[in-house]
C-alpha cells in the first residue's frame, strides 16, 4: 500500500476501503506476534504470505496452496504449491 499511496495508484474508489481493511489486518497480526501468537501460520488452502526484498526492502507477496490435511505437528511430507 505504501507504493500505491506514494505513486497515486488507487484506481477504484473501493480500493481505499480494501487498503484500510488490510492495514487493520496487519495491525492485528502485529499485535498477535507481540503476544507470541501466529494462528495464521497453520492456515490451509490458498494462503498469502510476504517477504522483505533484499533489493529495495519492499514487501513482496507470494502465495502457498497448503493442503487441508496439513498439520504442523504431524511428521509427514507435504506437497506445497506456490505462486509468485
Amino acid at each position: 500500500m505504501r507504493y500505491a499511496l506514494q505513486n497515486d495508484e488507487f484506481f477504484k474508489a473501493d480500493e481505499i476501503a480494501k487498503a484500510k481493511q488490510l492495514l487493520r489486518q496487519g495491525q492485528e497480526r502485529a499485535d498477535a506476534l507481540a503476544g507470541s501468537d501466529a494462528p495464521w501460520a497453520a492456515a490451509t488452502g490458498l494462503v498469502v504470505r510476504g517477504y522483505v526484498s533484499k533489493i529495495d526492502r519492499s514487501v513482496q507477496p507470494y502465495g502457498l496452496v497448503v493442503p487441508a490435511s496439513f498439520s504442523p505437528t504431524r511428521p509427514h511430507r507435504w506437497r506445497l504449491d506456490t505462486w509468485f
